[in-house]
């Protein structure tokens, strides 16, 4: 019998194309946050019946308040809000966990993929670079998974950011729920996506997959993050061990992937 996590994010839950979908307060978001609960509990129960014993999902969105937990059924467990913890939104995750799921994702920022694409602090980070390359949420916190050898096995989210998991993890299940362009999305209807969440995760649990979907962590660990005012950049340049490569950027060279993280956590 296995264990399972799922981290949530909304901004790739399908149907969701403006910020007011995504922010609560707002009527959209009322809305929206329903149908992340029932794109989880699709998942949920189809993992049930694919042999998983047991499921914790992270609320990885905003204030990490979002999913009904009423609404999931009792072999579900779910982590509301922030410990402050630099895993962030796979914060619990650790190498008991046979797979790990990431629905709801995005692109990251400075794509066309998504209206809303972002990466982390979208009000403060313009762009995150791993080794000189743009990086998305997705791979920051699948490279923790693969910190904890535990495979990647489904990703959910905008067409481009399943394009560019199957870049990271060639092997990953991806279900992309829409299609990005400008400031709009051709969007999948959310019974659509329920139906495909079934043959999705049954895929996501074959065992003879889990091997090649635990990410590869790269030899090197240098991580920019270019801010959107040269004022941000300058106060986290105290950040030990950080230096600014211009007016809006700082760079700095992590031993592991605990220690990056935790640089973002406090840089971001």
């Amino acid at each position: 019998m296995m264990k399972l996590y799922m981290s949530v994010d909304i901004e790739g839950i399908t149907g969701v194309a403006n910020w007011d979908d995504a922010e609560i307060g707002h009527q959209e978001h009322q809305y929206y946050r329903k149908i992340m609960t029932r794109e989880v509990l699709a998942a949920s129960k189809e993992a049930k019946s694919n042999g998983v014993r047991e499921i914790l999902v992270k609320d990885a969105h905003a204030s990490g308040r979002n999913i009904l937990i009423d609404e999931l059924p009792e072999y579900v467990t779910v982590i509301r809000g922030w410990s402050g913890h630099p895993f962030s939104m796979v914060q619990g995750l650790d190498g008991s966990f046979d797979a790990l799921f990431m629905m709801g994702y995005h692109s990251p920022s400075g794509s066309l993929g998504n209206p809303l694409s972002h990466t982390m602090a979208s009000s403060i980070i313009r762009e995150m670079r791993l080794n000189g390359h743009r990086i998305s949420e997705f791979t920051l916190h699948a490279l923790v998974a693969g910190h904890y050898k535990v495979p990647v096995t489904l990703l959910s989210g905008d067409d481009e950011m399943c394009k560019q998991a199957k870049e990271l993890i060639p092997q990953i299940i991806t279900l992309p729920v829409k299609l990005g362009f400008g400031n709009a999305v051709v969007t999948k209807t959310p019974s659509k996506v329920f139906e495909e969440y079934k043959s999705a995760v049954k895929e996501a649990l074959n065992v003879k997959r889990f091997r090649e979907c635990i990410p590869v962590i790269p030899s090197s660990l240098s991580m920019e993050i270019v801010y959107s005012h040269p004022t941000i950049a300058y106060k986290y340049s105290f950040f030990p061990g950080v230096e600014m490569t211009d007016e809006s950027t700082i760079r700095y060279k992590a031993e592991n992937i605990f220690d990056m993280m935790t640089f973002i956590q406090f840089c971001s």
